[in-house]
């Protein structure tokens, strides 16, 4: 009987002796069906690989696709230990220290009865090595990225490989009837692909569905994002059922997550408020901390979540606090609850932008509005002047934008107005920007929630209708380019929800303007406004008091359609903005002639002028 390899047992074929004499095997001794009888042990063994060295040079024959393999027993794992047997029947006729090896048992049943050994794992390698060349195996469909984060699909292939198991049945069958040179026609069969074309498809549409958009985190004023070019290369693929099923490895986003937990981790600390009666401001604060640090594993499932959304793809960032305790302080007037929160975003603000930003919130850092008391943001932002610690920088003016001092402001008014709106107080003035502005459009709130100033002139002003003074708090972060004002006072428990805008008649931006400067050199363009499609937007804030009706406003804007507009020098003007060239040719002969410069003929300075 064929089994599984086991290891030959050494044993001495010494005549066993008795008086002298040498015993030899019973006259119907066999081994395997081969007839020992009447031979002593050393006798049997050389008759017996005798009789099956033949067999054993010549075990099987394979064949595959018109070739011919003709391997030796130890090539397939077949060998012969023909002492075992021999051992047994010795050992089987023992009685009482006297040998009766010729009547008791002629011949020894039992797995090594025959004295062959198979090892059939070592016939699958050896199989499997000469198809190896023949074989077809199937291509299974797959994903790949490439380094510059587009997306390659494999198709999948249908392939032939060699049927082994069934060959290695046909090897075993042949070996057990000891056939010399047994023909094994080795068949194939068809290789399945475990994932076809249509999973790899389905995955690449669930890959590019999860990194479409960017996916905003945000705690409170700070704000980090990771950009579609960011969510790709941190796709793997995971193959389930038959499926490939992309995932995020979160891993490849621990230089951000270890940012944000460098910037949001915080100690627990006990409150400080310091006022100042005579200038009615603030002018030391710091809540009390609770303390915090991230969430990590609550973070991954929030983003995995966002992901997996067409809409709203932002995160608040989840926290662990660690002393609930430290969340409170004291003070005369009563301010003790963060009502409400405004923020807004202004990565790749210029330099003067910046800076004035951080003046404007500066100067409300710390303001108390008391109840009944309307603010005025013209009022208490002062004037604009170079002494006032403002810079210069764009301004827009009407439909046009020109050099002023205190550019940026309207960064201030609009996060301030988000804050008042969050906490429920009565708008008395906001003025929406006559374009879409794109830092107003970061992070959080869609468009329409922008509110813009000019002094004198358009101003925000809200009401303070609580019982107990108010306090406006500015917090910046500079190096994330995020700006947040907090509103603290009291909270008489009123429910504040800001609606989703309303847009409609969308407008597409005209062509782009050239704005002639000819300080600048001659091939000089820098761009300086960027293009926005028009739109009118309104939304609608719901006040619920807790023993009162439901208020609602409408807030509406109308945006114009904006133009990209470069500044250019006089070159670059003539070669791509003709018109704005001659109007400036128009408006400055003395320097046009200086430049030695001639007018574009042909071209009207004013395209929109009447012809004729």
């Amino acid at each position: 009987m064929l089994g599984g390899a086991v290891a030959a047992w050494p044993v001495s074929f010494a005549a066993v002796r008795m008086g002298g004499n040498s015993r030899l095997m019973g006259p119907d001794a066999r081994v395997g069906g081969i007839n020992v009888g009447g031979l002593s042990p050393e006798d049997a063994l050389a008759h017996l690989e005798a009789v099956w060295a033949s067999f054993l040079a010549n075990p099987a024959i394979f064949k595959i696709k018109g070739r011919v393999w003709r391997p030796t027993a130890s090539d397939i794992g077949l060998y012969a230990d023909f002492r075992a047997p021999l051992r047994e029947l010795i050992l089987a006729t023992a009685r009482g220290g006297v040998f009766d090896l010729f009547q008791r048992v002629p011949e020894v049943a039992g797995p090594s009865t025959d004295g062959f050994i198979f090892d059939r794992d070592l016939a699958r390698r050896y199989i499997l090595s000469i198809a190896a060349e023949f074989d077809r195996p199937a291509v299974n469909a797959g994903v790949s990225i490439r380094g510059d984060k587009r997306l390659d699909l494999t198709r999948s292939q249908k392939g032939q490989v060699a049927d082994v198991e069934r060959a290695l049945d046909d090897l075993e069958a042949g070996l057990a009837q000891r056939l010399d040179g047994h023909v094994i026609e080795v068949k194939y069969q068809e290789d399945v692909p475990e994932f076809s074309t249509a999973s790899a498809e389905e995955a690449i549409t669930n890959i590019r569905r999860l990194t479409s958009q960017p996916i905003w985190l945000m705690h409170r004023n700070r704000g980090w994002v990771l950009e579609p070019a960011e969510l790709i290369a941190a796709i793997v693929t995971e193959a389930h059922g038959g499926h490939i099923e992309p995932r995020f490895e979160f891993t490849r986003f621990n230089d951000l997550f270890q940012t944000i937990e460098q910037t949001l981790t915080a100690e627990a600390r006990r409150g400080v408020f310091e006022f100042d009666e005579r200038a009615d401001r603030v002018v030391a604060f710091q809540p009390g901390n609770r303390g915090q640090r991230i969430d990590r594993t609550e973070l991954e499932k929030a983003i995995h979540s966002a992901a997996h959304t067409t809409n709203a793809r932002r995160i608040e960032i989840p926290v662990i606090v660690l002393n609930q305790d430290f969340d409170h302080m004291e003070n005369l007037l009563g301010i003790k609850d963060l009502i409400a929160v405004g923020s807004s975003i202004y990565k790749g603000s210029p330099e003067y932008r910046d800076h004035n930003i951080a003046v404007g919130a500066s100067k409300l850092d710390g303001v108390i509005v008391r109840p009944g008391e309307t603010f005025s943001f013209n009022e208490r932002i002062g004037r604009f002047t170079l002494g006032h610690g403002w810079t210069e920088g764009s301004v827009i003016v009407e439909d046009k934008t020109e050099q002023g001092i205190g550019g940026g402001i309207c960064q201030v008014s609009t996060t301030l107005f988000r804050a008042a709106l969050a906490a429920g107080l009565p708008i008395e003035e906001r003025w929406p920007h006559l374009y879409r502005v794109r830092y107003y459009e970061m992070g959080a709130l869609p468009i329409g929630y922008d509110a813009t100033i000019f002094s004198p002139g358009l101003d925000l002003k809200f009401v303070n209708d609580y019982e107990t003074p108010i306090m406006l708090r500015a917090r910046l972060d500079r190096r994330l380019a995020t700006l947040d004002f907090e509103i603290w006072g009291a909270s008489d428990d009123r429910v504040v929800t800001l609606g989703e805008p309303r847009l409609w008649d969308w407008i597409d931006p005209p062509d782009d303007e050239g704005i002639v400067d000819a300080t600048e050199a001659p091939d000089f363009e820098e761009q300086v406004e960027f293009a926005k499609r028009g739109v009118q937007a309104e939304f609608i804030r719901t006040i619920v008091r807790v023993d009162g009706e439901p208020e609602t406003r409408v807030f509406g804007s109308s945006y114009k359609a904006w133009p990209n507009r470069f500044v250019v020098g006089i070159d670059h003007a003539k070669a791509r903005f003709p018109s704005a060239y001659n109007k400036w040719f128009d408006e400055n002969l003395e320097e046009a002639a200086r430049w030695g410069v001639e007018r574009v003929p042909g071209v009207p300075s004013d395209p929109d002028a009447p012809s004729g």
